[in-house]
C-alpha cells in the first residue's frame, strides 16, 4: 500500500500527485537523487587539498562571494514574485499584467471550499488556461501552495480533464444519438421514409428500402428524430454502453497536446466620463477536444452508402408507431429495438464510422464579464480579483495578493 508522505492519504500505485493535498510525489525520488549527489560531491571534496582555502585572503574572498551569490538569488526571487518589478505593485490588473508571471484562479465562490475550475498562467498579455477536473481542488487547498507546485498540479489536472471527457458521460443523456426525420405521409405504410441532413444543410430522402428518393441543397429543416440507445419500454435493454465505448476508443486515438498560449482579448465598459472602467469583457484562450458535431455528417455518409441501415431504421419506426402497426403490448417495443436498432449499433464498422474524428484539438475562448473587484482572505492567504458572470454562470477570477495593501483594479481605458 502506498501513502502520501505529506498528509498520509492512501494512494494508487501510479499516482503522480496526491489528490487530497496536491503533493508532487516525484519529489521524494528527486530528494533521494539530490542526497546521493550531495554525498558524492562531499566525498570528492575530502580528497582535495585545502591549503588554498586555509589562506586568510582566499577564505575571505570565498566567503564574500558566497554571501553576494545568496543575496543575488534572493533579490532575483523577489523581482520574480513582484512580476518583474523591484517594488511590489500597489495594484494588479488582469488585462494589463505586470512583467513576469502571475497565477490566477477561476472559482465558483469565495469560501475555502469553493471549487477551482481553472488555473490561468498570465505572462504579460498572454495567458495559458488549465482545466481543473477534481472537485477536491479548492481555494483553501491552493492557498498554501507555491506557484510552482500549483502549476505542477494544474498540468496534471488539465490532462486528467482530457482523459475523462467520455468517462463522465451519462449513458442516457450525453451520448450523441444518430439523428434524422421520420415521415409517415398520410399515416400509410408505403409512404414512410426518412430524411438525413448534414452540417452543410444537404438533405437526403430515403424510401422504405433505403433507396435515395431525392437530394436537396440548402435544406431549411432539422432532424426531429433520433435513433434510440435503449428500448422505450425498458432502459436495461440498451446499446448506450456499447456506443460510449466506441467514443472512448475515438478519444484514446487522439494525442493530448496541452493548453495553448495566446494573447487575451478585453473590452472595457466605462462610466459616463469615459475615463474610468466600470466593467470589462474578457476572452481567455482555451483548448477543447469535443468535436462530436461531426457525427451528424458521419451518419449522413453512412446512410448514403448503406441502404440496409436506412431500411432497418424505417422498419423500427414503423413497428413502434402505434397508429401504423397497432402495438398491443410494451414488450413489442423491446422486440423492435433488439431486432432493428441493436444490430446497427453493435456493428464495429458502424461504431468506427460514426465516431470518426469525434475528438480533436481545437482552439477556443473562455469568456467572462468582470463586473466588480473583490478581496477576501482564506487561512493565511489573501485573494484579490474580480467577480464575473457569463450567460447563466458566475464566479470569481482571483490571484494571491503579495501584501495586505495590494488590490485588484480595472485597467484604465485605452486612448
Amino acid at each position: 500500500m502506498k501513502f502520501c508522505p505529506n498528509c498520509g492519504n492512501k494512494l494508487k500505485q501510479d499516482d503522480k500527485f496526491c489528490e487530497k493535498c496536491g503533493r508532487n510525489l516525484s519529489q521524494n525520488k528527486i530528494g533521494r537523487s539530490a542526497e546521493q549527489a550531495k554525498s558524492q560531491i562531499l566525498n570528492k571534496l575530502k580528497n582535495l587539498g585545502t591549503s588554498w582555502f586555509k589562506k586568510d585572503k582566499h577564505r575571505q574572498y570565498t566567503i564574500g562571494a558566497v554571501i553576494v551569490l545568496i543575496f543575488l538569488i534572493l533579490f532575483a526571487g523577489h523581482i520574480h514574485n513582484n512580476g518583474g518589478s523591484i517594488v511590489t505593485p500597489k495594484n494588479v490588473s488582469f488585462s494589463k499584467a505586470n512583467k513576469g508571471t502571475r497565477i490566477w484562479f477561476s472559482a465558483d465562490g469565495t469560501a475555502k471550499d469553493s471549487k477551482v475550475t481553472e488555473v490561468i498562467r498570465l505572462r504579460g498579455d498572454k495567458a495559458t488556461k488549465y482545466d481543473v477536473y477534481d472537485d477536491s481542488i479548492t481555494l483553501g487547498k491552493l492557498s498554501s501552495m507555491s506557484n510552482s507546485r500549483i502549476m505542477q498540479l494544474a498540468k496534471y489536472q488539465d490532462k486528467k480533464s482530457f482523459s475523462h471527457i467520455v468517462k463522465d458521460w451519462n449513458l442516457y443523456n450525453d451520448i450523441p444519438n444518430p439523428s434524422y426525420t421520420f415521415y409517415d405521409l398520410y399515416n400509410h405504410e408505403p409512404n414512410c421514409n426518412i430524411e438525413v441532413i448534414n452540417s452543410d444543410n444537404d438533405g437526403l430522402y430515403f424510401d422504405g428500402n433505403g433507396k435515395i428518393l431525392d437530394q436537396i441543397s440548402n435544406e431549411t429543416g432539422v432532424d426531429d428524430d433520433e435513433l434510440p440507445l435503449y428500448s422505450e419500454n425498458n432502459k436495461n435493454i440498451n446499446v448506450a454502453s456499447t456506443l460510449k465505448s466506441a467514443f472512448q476508443r475515438s478519444l484514446d486515438s487522439v494525442d493530448y497536446k496541452g493548453p495553448r498560449t495566446a494573447e487575451i482579448y478585453t473590452k472595457a465598459t466605462t462610466d459616463s466620463s469615459g475615463n474610468e472602467t466600470i466593467s470589462q469583457f474578457l476572452s481567455i484562450p482555451s483548448t477543447y477536444y469535443d468535436n462530436t458535431d461531426v457525427c451528424n455528417n458521419n451518419f449522413y455518409n453512412i446512410c448514403k452508402s448503406n441502404p440496409t441501415i436506412v431500411k432497418k431504421i424505417i422498419s423500427y419506426e414503423k413497428e413502434t408507431r402505434p397508429y401504423i402497426t397497432n402495438i398491443t403490448s410494451l414488450s413489442e417495443y423491446d422486440e423492435a429495438f433488439s431486432k432493428f436498432v441493436k444490430p446497427i449499433i453493435d456493428s464495429r464498422k458502424f461504431q468506427n464510422q460514426y465516431t470518426k474524428n469525434a475528438f480533436k484539438s481545437q482552439n477556443g475562448w473562455d469568456k467572462f464579464n468582470l463586473n466588480y473587484t473583490t478581496s477576501f482572505k482564506i487561512y493565511n492567504s489573501r485573494f484579490i480579483g474580480y467577480g464575473w458572470t457569463y450567460n447563466k454562470a458566475s464566479g470569481v477570477l482571483v490571484t494571491k495578493a503579495q501584501n495586505d495593501q495590494q488590490k485588484a483594479v480595472f485597467a484604465k481605458p485605452s486612448n
